[in-house]
């Protein structure tokens, strides 16, 4: 064999294999969707959302990462290139981005801010999408909140809750695997009448007293009635934020806006490299804020903000079996007249 037949037998073999592994990715592989659009959905008049969009465009920045603005009414004019095999992510802020764009978006990829769970499962709801929604909740997970109130008030024995008729059972649900052992008392409100027999039954039978992310209750009408019955019994409040706090509150843990936004940066970008997006759930990272005025008319000693955070990092972190003694106390049932 001359040396022009050798090179082309072996230009010929190369060629082979080089086809057989193309028609094996082809037969095998699927089809790869690059993820090349960020488009932020937001409510101009929402002041809320107006101040964490500045916050979230700082954070995708740092990242290097393009994106396009679109206030709320605009959502429709948003359009896709299906054919290029293209993927868009909608970073919603706020529950009425979030609506408008599930409406007509359900079945994309949309990440969603500033929005509690119960809020989004109500948006969601009957979507056969629901289960593919992207983001972090608002709110903080009830562990990190009993876990608080474990740092507050070292062997807290009873915790009570407000919480709506429809979120009750969820609520029992979720704290028989609570971190601590504790009792809990929930009381159901349907309406500001109920709240104050509600309330009254709380005062009596718990040492302190969690927030939960519900309007209905906590307001801005009502925060101020529910501080002054609690701290009369010297019963203390967990709020769902530092303006809970600022408003009287004992303690809160929360995720700062600048938290949220650098989260979320990190996710979109390691989704454009060629990363997965994980399922919506909590913020990963939390601070802690606490009202030292409120702890002395108490005449609670509490620790600094600090070391209780690292106490709640460590807990969490090491993981935890549910406490044997954590249950719901008896007489949990509405008050009379509650219902």
């Amino acid at each position: 064999m001359n040396l022009n037949d050798f090179i082309s037998f072996k230009l010929k073999k190369v060629s082979l294999s080089l086809l057989l592994k193309m028609v094996l990715m082809l037969l095998f592989c699927q089809p790869v969707y690059a993820i090349d659009k960020v488009n932020i959905l937001y409510n101009e008049s929402n002041i809320s959302s107006r101040l964490f969009k500045k916050q979230l465009i700082k954070a995708l920045r740092s990242y290097d990462i393009d994106y396009a603005i679109s206030d709320l009414d605009r959502v429709t004019d948003v359009h896709f290139d299906e054919q290029q095999n293209n993927e868009t992510i909608f970073i919603t802020l706020g529950s009425k981005a979030l609506y408008a764009t599930w409406k007509k978006f359900s079945n994309k990829k949309i990440f969603s801010l500033l929005v509690s769970q119960e809020k989004i499962k109500k948006i969601t709801a009957s979507s056969p999408y629901a289960n593919q929604l992207y983001g972090l909740y608002l709110e903080q997970s009830l562990n990190r909140q009993l876990l608080l109130a474990q740092q507050l008030i070292p062997g807290i024995h009873s915790i009570g809750f407000l919480t709506t008729p429809d979120n009750f059972a969820e609520l029992q649900k979720q704290l028989t695997y609570s971190p601590i052992d504790a009792a809990f008392e929930i009381q159901t409100v349907r309406d500001q009448k109920s709240l104050g027999r509600a309330l009254s039954y709380i005062i009596q039978t718990s040492e302190l007293l969690i927030t939960l992310a519900k309007p209905e209750i906590y307001n801005r009408s009502s925060l101020r009635n529910i501080l002054l019955s609690s701290y009369r019994n010297n019963i203390p409040l967990i709020g769902l934020n530092k303006a809970f706090v600022d408003a009287g509150c004992l303690a809160a843990v929360y995720t700062k806006s600048e938290q949220f936004a650098q989260e979320t940066a990190g996710i979109v970008n390691k989704a454009i490299v060629g990363g997965t997006l994980a399922k919506i759930n909590y913020a990963k990272y939390y601070k802690v804020s606490l009202n030292h005025k409120v702890a002395r008319s108490l005449g609670l000693y509490l620790q600094s903000e600090e070391k209780i955070l690292s106490v709640m990092h460590l807990k969490l972190e090491e993981g935890f079996q549910p406490a044997e003694g954590s249950k719901q106390a008896e007489g949990s049932k509405p008050a009379e007249g509650s219902k």
